[in-house]
């Protein structure tokens, strides 16, 4: 009875540790501005609109309104969502990046917007990152965040064509 309890209490003890060791992870590496986005590294737990490798790459959305004004509805709609915060919001750049923490180990994933000027003057290009900060695969979870970001600025949008 008594091995049983110490046995169960190194256990926790561990669980406790590695909980702690991944919340408390560095700051983000290679992210981006208003100057524009990094690529993603090697690793396969990152997609971003201006990578070219098809392995990473995803396609930047639209948006009918001006830069500013999309970035702005950008980060309303981050912060509407579950188990995220956004940390940085540059209007005047068309810039926006945000956290989402997964729910049980609490991994922290990156995610940022750039808003720039689409060709003609018609509306804006946003351009996205998303990547994981720990760990070398992420399961396709940026990938997934992704589109469901997407769906979710589109169905923003009503009717408002981009």
């Amino acid at each position: 009875m008594t091995q049983g309890l110490i046995a169960l209490g190194i256990t926790a003890a561990c669980f406790v540790a590695v909980m702690l060791l991944f919340r408390f992870l560095g700051k983000p590496q290679a992210l981006g501005s208003s100057a524009g986005l990094n690529p993603c590294a090697g690793s396969p737990n990152c997609v971003c609109s201006t990578d070219a490798r098809p392995a990473h790459h995803v396609e930047p959305w639209h948006s009918p309104h001006d830069p500013e004004q999309t970035a702005a509805r950008l980060a309303v709609l981050v912060r509407d969502m579950p188990h995220a915060r956004v940390t940085l919001h540059e209007p005047a750049g068309g810039y926006v990046r945000a956290e989402f923490r997964s729910v049980v180990f609490r991994f922290i994933d990156d995610v940022e917007f750039l808003c720039q000027a689409a060709g003609g003057g018609k509306g804006t290009v946003i351009q996205v990152r998303s990547a994981s900060r720990a760990g070398h695969s992420d399961l396709g979870v940026n990938r997934r965040r992704v589109r469901m970001l997407r769906e979710a600025w589109e169905a923003s949008l009503g009717g408002e064509k981009p």
